[in-house]
C-alpha cells in the first residue's frame, strides 16, 4: 500500500517554491510536535490501563497468543522445499516485472509520439512501479529503516519523469501536470453527461486505489469487532485531547514561531490521513501540498521508529503479546494509514484494527469541529489568519 503514498512526493517539485527560513520554521515545531503526540497518546494509554483496566468479552491475550502459535506453527510444520517450489517461486516473482517491463516498453514510443504528453499513463505508471520493486527487493532491509521504499521510489520516479520531459522539452513542472491532471474517479464519475477534460495521469490512478486501499484497511475491525465494542470509550478518551492539541496548539505555536498563516494551520491536520488532511485544509484555507507532505513524512518516521519508540517508553512489541490497544492508539493518531497497513504487514492484526478506527474518529472529529463557524473563526486567529 506504501506504493500509492509516493505522488505525494513525486508532485513536491510541482508546488509553489518556499523560503528557506518558513522551511526551517516547519522541521523546527516537526519533530517536537511529533515526539509530544507520541508520548503523551502512549501517556493516556498508560493511565487508563492504571485507572480503567481493560475489559473486554473473552480473554483477549490468549486470542493475542493464537495469532503468534498460528504463524510458529505454519513455520514449524511446513515441509522442505523441492526444486517445483523453488521454481515456482522465482517465477511468482519476476510476473509482476516482466509485465511492467513491457508496460514500460510500450509506454515509450506511446509518450514520445507526437501529442503523446497526454498518453503519459503507461510509461509514468509503469516508471513508479519498477521503481517500487526495485526499492522493495535490491534495498537490503536493514537499510529500509533509513531508505525507505517510499522515499527512494519517489527520488527514482522523480529523477525518471525529468528526464523524460527534458527529452520531450519539457520543464519538470509541466510534465508533473500530465502526471497528476486531477482526473480522479470522483471527477470522471461525476460527469453526467460524459468527461470531456484530460486523461487520467497516474498519480491519478494511484490517489484513486489508495482511496480503496484504506477503506481495505477496515477488514480486521470485523474480526476484532468485540475488543472495539469494549474498547470504544477508551478510544474516544484517548482521542478527545489529541484532537484538542491538534487543533489549537499546534497552529497556536507555528504563528508565534512566524510562519504564515497558511502553513500555521496546515499543522492542525498534519496527524490526519490523507483524504481527511484534504478535506480539513479545504475547510480552514492550509496549504494542501504541505499537509499531504507532512502525513507522509509523519507517517515514514512513524514507522520507522515504532519499536524502538515503545520500547523505550516500556510497550510491549512482541506480536501475540504485545499491548495492542496502546499501539493501535498511538499509531492511528500519529501515522493514520501509513502507520496501520505497516502494523497489519507486520502482523500487529489485533492493533491494526483498533489503528482504522482511531484514525477514522480522530479525522472525523477534526472536520466536524472546524464545520462550527466559531471554533473555525478561533482557529484561523490562533493560526494568524
Amino acid at each position: 500500500m506504501g506504493l500509492f503514498f509516493t505522488s505525494s512526493f513525486i508532485l513536491i517539485p510541482k508546488r509553489d517554491s518556499m523560503s528557506a527560513s518558513e522551511i526551517g520554521l516547519i522541521c523546527a515545531l516537526f519533530l517536537p510536535s511529533f515526539l509530544a503526540t507520541w508520548i503523551g497518546t502512549v501517556g493516556i494509554c498508560k493511565l487508563l490501563q492504571i485507572f480503567h483496566p481493560h475489559q473486554s468479552h473473552g480473554d483477549l491475550n490468549k486470542n493475542n497468543d493464537k495469532d503468534g502459535i498460528l504463524i510458529t506453527r505454519g513455520v514449524a510444520t511446513s515441509k522442505p522445499e523441492t526444486k517445483e517450489d523453488v521454481l515456482v517461486n522465482w517465477m511468482i516473482s519476476l510476473f509482476d516485472p516482466i509485465v511492467y517491463l513491457i508496460i514500460f516498453i510500450i509506454g515509450i514510443p506511446v509518450f514520445f509520439s507526437p501529442g503523446g504528453s497526454n498518453r503519459s499513463l503507461p510509461l509514468f505508471l509503469s516508471t513508479v512501479v519498477l521503481s517500487w520493486l526495485l526499492s522493495r527487493r535490491v534495498v537490503p532491509t536493514t537499510w529500509q529503516m533509513i531508505l525507505h521504499p517510499i522515499l527512494v521510489t519517489s527520488a527514482i520516479s522523480v529523477l525518471a519523469i525529468f528526464i523524460f520531459g527534458s527529452i520531450k522539452g519539457m520543464q519538470i513542472q509541466e510534465v508533473l501536470g500530465h502526471y497528476s491532471t486531477g482526473s480522479t474517479y470522483l471527477v470522471l464519475f461525476r460527469k453526467d453527461k460524459g468527461y470531456t477534460g484530460q486523461p487520467p495521469g497516474c498519480g491519478d490512478v494511484m490517489s484513486s486505489i489508495l482511496n480503496a486501499g484504506i477503506i481495505c484497511l477496515a477488514f480486521p475491525l470485523f474480526r476484532y469487532r468485540q475488543d472495539l465494542y469494549c474498547n470504544f470509550v477508551r478510544i474516544v478518551i484517548v482521542i478527545i485531547p489529541n484532537c484538542v492539541i491538534s487543533l489549537f496548539l499546534w497552529p497556536f505555536l507555528a504563528n508565534k514561531m512566524g510562519m504564515n498563516g497558511d502553513h500555521s494551520i496546515t499543522f492542525a491536520g498534519r496527524f490526519m490521513s490523507t483524504p481527511f488532511g484534504i478535506e480539513f485544509i479545504k475547510a480552514t484555507g492550509g496549504d494542501q501540498s504541505l499537509v499531504v507532505v507532512l502525513i507522509c513524512f509523519t507517517g515514514i518516521i512513524a514507522v520507522i521508529i515504532r519499536d524502538q519508540a515503545f520500547r523505550l517508553l516500556r510497550v510491549r512489541v512482541k506480536v501475540g503479546s504485545d499491548d495492542y490497544f496502546t499501539i493501535g492508539m498511538t499509531t492511528g493518531v500519529i501515522a493514520a494509514a501509513i502507520g496501520t497497513s505497516a502494523l497489519i504487514g507486520n502482523n500487529y492484526h489485533r492493533a491494526a484494527a483498533t489503528s482504522t478506527v482511531s484514525f477514522v474518529l480522530y479525522g472525523i472529529i477534526l472536520l466536524s469541529l472546524v464545520a462550527v463557524p466559531d471554533i473555525s473563526k478561533f482557529v484561523d486567529k490562533l493560526a494568524g489568519f
